[in-house]
């Protein structure tokens, strides 16, 4: 049974959006995925000064249905690998076994051509990639990574109050270019307002957990008019961790994050409210993106 092909790359949000639209498409053609990890190993990756190296995560969740391989052809030149022939690729065109995404960050119909054999390479940030498929892609993410002490001990302080909500405040790379100029960093005001918006819809008590690649910054900075907790006991290696402890909360208030994004929708709870920055990326032409969920509220 010949396999459909995906090349994973960037941080935990990213590699479960490839992950999901990749073993849709395989359910719907009825075939294996089979997942290249090349990326992580790129130059890109490893000595980027502007990002933190990234690592691979499926590992964490052992339900996913896919074959590691690592006998891909190099069928795509990186800038910083070949200059000539990756401007070459895209002058003319890439093999015609191959299908990069064309119309980030919204659904990408063409999709729906590719056929076995063929290797998938793209972001994939909408859930109509893999909505039809919800049930299995919901089943295939289950976390299952033990947590350690100290997270066992947040997840319980968490389970214990009624009404926990999370805030994931996204800043590092957010504040470096190119980042800058492609996303918006969420104000303070908005996480005040997304709260209070929170706060109007529930009748008791919440208590917010703080989530943070820079703790340090956010401890500094944050004023917040309700009870809350700053997370700071994993590193950037294990935000993992972060995002199964978001994903645990009665209510998300979200960064313009794929990774806080995955928490919210992975959170099971049928009465949850999620809140989302109103403006994700700095493009106006971006501005109505897929990535929105119909029932989740902007701000």
């Amino acid at each position: 049974m010949s396999a459909l092909h995906l090349r994973l790359s960037g941080g935990i949000g990213n590699q479960l959006f490839q992950y999901s639209a990749g073993r849709s498409l395989a359910d719907k053609l009825n075939c294996d995925l089979k997942v290249d990890l090349s990326w992580f190993y790129s130059k890109r990756n490893l000595e980027s000064n502007i990002s933190p190296k990234r690592s691979y995560c499926l590992n964490h969740f052992n339900n996913t249905r896919f074959i590691l391989s690592s006998d891909y052809p190099n069928v795509i030149y990186e800038k910083e690998r070949n200059y000539i022939r990756h401007k070459l690729q895209k002058m003319f065109g890439y093999p015609k076994h191959i299908y990069i995404e064309k119309t980030f960050p919204f659904y990408d119909s063409s999709i729906n051509e590719v056929s076995k054999g063929m290797y998938l390479i793209g972001e994939f940030h909408s859930e109509r990639y893999f909505k039809s498929n919800e049930k299995k892609i919901r089943e295939d993410l289950k976390f299952t990574t033990p947590l350690n002490d100290a997270n066992l001990e947040l997840k319980s302080q968490i389970l214990d109050v009624k009404n926990s909500v999370s805030i994931h405040i996204r800043r590092g790379d957010y504040l470096k270019p190119p980042f800058n100029k492609k996303l918006v960093t969420c104000t303070m005001e908005y996480y005040q307002n997304a709260a209070n918006y929170i706060s109007d819809k529930v009748s008791s008590s919440l208590n917010f957990f703080i989530f943070s690649n820079d703790p340090e910054w956010v401890k500094k900075n944050l004023n917040l008019d309700y009870k809350f907790t700053i997370v700071d006991i994993n590193k950037e290696d294990y935000g993992h961790f972060d995002l199964v402890l978001q994903s645990l909360c009665s209510h998300n208030i979200i960064a313009n994050s794929t990774m806080s994004w995955w928490a919210a929708w992975l959170n099971s709870n049928p009465n949850k409210i999620v809140v989302t920055p109103n403006k994700w990326y700095n493009s106006k032409r971006k501005k109505n993106s897929d990535i929105y969920q119909d029932n989740w509220i902007r701000l």
